[in-house]
C-alpha cells in the first residue's frame, strides 16, 4: 500500500505535469514543474505555469494624502491562479488544474483564483457542470469586460474521500462552442 502512494506521488509530480504541458490550447499555464500544490485554503502560489503578478504597481515614492490615495493609487495585481480566457479557448475549449494539496479527511477547503477575458467582447460564466458533489464553485452571472477578471472560489469537500482525487468541473461561456474544464486535484489523508 505503501509502494502504491509513493509511485502515485512520483507519477503526479513528475509525469502528470509533464504530459497536461504538452496537450491543449492553455499548454503554456499547465501544471507547476515541481507538481507541488498549494496549501489548502489559500490562493495558489505563483508558478511558472500561471501568470503571475509579482511587481507591486502602488505608487511608493509620494506620500498618500486623502485626496490622492483613491484616484491615483493603482490596485495591488493578483498573485495567484489566474486563467485566461481567449478567442481560442472560447472556440476549442481549454483546460487547466485547480490542486488543494493535502487535505486532512472531513476538511473543507476553499481556494480563490481569477479568470481573465483577454477576449474583445464581454463574457458570462453561465453555467458549470461537476463529475462529483464533493466540488462547488461559487460565481455570479455578471459579465467580465474585456482586459477584466473576476475571483471565483472553488471548495473540495474531502468527506467521504480518501487518498488522492481527481474531479473535473466544466465552466460553461454565454457564446462558447466548448467548455472550459477544470481538473481538480487533491490528496486525501
Amino acid at each position: 500500500m505503501q509502494t502504491l502512494r509513493i509511485l502515485r506521488r512520483i507519477l503526479v509530480a513528475g509525469l502528470l505535469p509533464a504530459l497536461l504541458a504538452a496537450c491543449g490550447p492553455n499548454a503554456s499555464r499547465r501544471a507547476n514543474a515541481t507538481g507541488k500544490a498549494p496549501a489548502a485554503g489559500i490562493d495558489a502560489p505563483a508558478t511558472d505555469t500561471a501568470r503571475s503578478n509579482e511587481a507591486d504597481t502602488t505608487d511608493t515614492d509620494t506620500p498618500e494624502t486623502p485626496a490622492t490615495n483613491a484616484a491615483s493609487r493603482k490596485k495591488a495585481p493578483h498573485k495567484g491562479l489566474i486563467i485566461v480566457l481567449t478567442d481560442s479557448t472560447l472556440v476549442h475549449g481549454g483546460t487547466d488544474t485547480i490542486r488543494f494539496g493535502r487535505l486532512g479527511s472531513g476538511e473543507i477547503a476553499v481556494l480563490r483564483f481569477r479568470i481573465e477575458n483577454a477576449t474583445a467582447k464581454p463574457v458570462v460564466l453561465i453555467s458549470t457542470q461537476r463529475s462529483c458533489g464533493c466540488i462547488s464553485l461559487s460565481h455570479d452571472a455578471q459579465p467580465i469586460a474585456p482586459a477584466q477578471s473576476r475571483t471565483l472560489e472553488m471548495t473540495f469537500d474531502s468527506r467521504g474521500e480518501f487518498g488522492w482525487q481527481l474531479k473535473r468541473m466544466d465552466l460553461f461561456f454565454a457564446g462558447a462552442t466548448r467548455p472550459l474544464r477544470l481538473f481538480v486535484e487533491a490528496d486525501i489523508e
